[in-house]
């Protein structure tokens, strides 16, 4: 995106610093000079929100992705805290089991390919031989929706608001994708941040209302839970009695890869308002404001999935949805 518009500036944030470094090749290989101000880097926990590593005072991950662009050529952005036209993210998605007593101990993707196959003689459980093949690039969280819930929570201070274009693309498998997940993600976005940073005539106490609309979109057939621990088990029929009763336990009865596009949040005035509440109360396949996402299923094609690339089916399915 850097090289197609020259003006834009990304800034990229990942746990692993091996994963920074391929994304520092990466813009090498696009043309730009190491040292590059266009593309900034950023080593943090999604999860704690804290910086890993940092040169500056900020302290959080939150603070860091706010900071104003002092090498930016207009001087009043200079003086604004950093927010985004574009948000992007592939988080870990997997719903991992919890080992027993402890959470994986796992820091690093070598640490969890040296212990995706132990040893013969292993003293590990089943369940924390399963956490530990998982690494920083696969591990949702036991519900699989731990870094999703915190991009989206994040997204909420850092989109720019009441700007045409403006969205969050995450590209994730979804656990229970229906009503029950729309609800789940109103709560993830945090409308109290997003106030924060919108003049208080357009905040939810005054005349107008913030308006999120999006579109989540996933296979029209989504995998069982019985379906997803045999995928996920290997045919290892110890490792596939630990999934089932974990997801079993969460209550996790359907799994499907998909989409989300979230646009920008946009002030409504008194009329747009009512005229929006209306057709909201009229339609029974999308939350209440603030946050009205719509769901759509894919349907099913002998080219394969949702995330099939040559699955042209999909492909302008979702086109055709994203545009109505």
């Amino acid at each position: 995106l850097s090289k197609v518009f020259p003006n834009a500036r990304a800034t990229c944030v990942d746990v692993n610093p091996r994963a920074l470094k391929f994304i520092r090749f990466n813009a090498i290989l696009n043309g730009f000079d190491e040292t590059d101000e266009r593309i900034r880097l950023i080593h943090g926990n999604l999860d704690s929100g804290n910086l890993l590593s940092s040169d500056g005072d900020t302290k959080t991950l939150l603070e860091a992705l706010k900071q104003p662009d002092n090498t930016n050529n207009n001087i009043e952005r200079r003086q604004q805290d950093r927010s985004y036209q574009i948000i992007l993210a592939n988080p870990p998605f997997i719903p991992v089991p919890p080992s027993t007593p402890t959470v994986s101990s796992c820091t690093t993707d070598k640490t969890s390919l040296e212990l995706a196959n132990p040893i013969s003689g292993s003293t590990l459980s089943t369940s924390e031989i399963i956490q530990k093949r998982f690494g920083l690039f696969s591990a949702g969280g036991s519900n699989g929706e731990l870094i999703l819930s915190k991009i989206i929570t994040l997204s909420s201070a850092l989109i720019c608001p009441n700007t045409a274009g403006s969205f969050l693309g995450i590209v994730s498998e979804f656990m229970n994708p229906g009503t029950e997940l729309l609800h789940r993600m109103d709560a993830w976005w945090d409308t109290e941040l997003e106030e924060d940073r919108i003049p208080k005539e357009r905040t939810l106490a005054n005349t107008a209302k913030l308006r999120i609309k999006g579109s989540l979109l996933t296979n029209e057939h989504a995998l069982s839970g019985d379906q997803y621990a045999e995928r996920r088990s290997h045919n290892d029929h110890e490792e596939y009695q630990v999934w089932k009763h974990h997801l079993d336990e969460l209550n996790i009865t359907a799994v499907s890869p998909g989409l989300l596009f979230v646009s920008a949040p946009i002030s409504l005035d008194n009329g747009r308002k009512k005229s929006a509440m209306n057709e909201l109360n009229h339609s029974c396949d999308v939350i209440t404001p603030p946050f009205r996402i719509r769901h759509w299923m894919v349907p099913k094609t002998k080219s394969g999935s949702i995330w099939t690339p040559h699955n042209r089916g999909a492909i302008q399915f979702i086109t055709d949805k994203l545009k109505s």
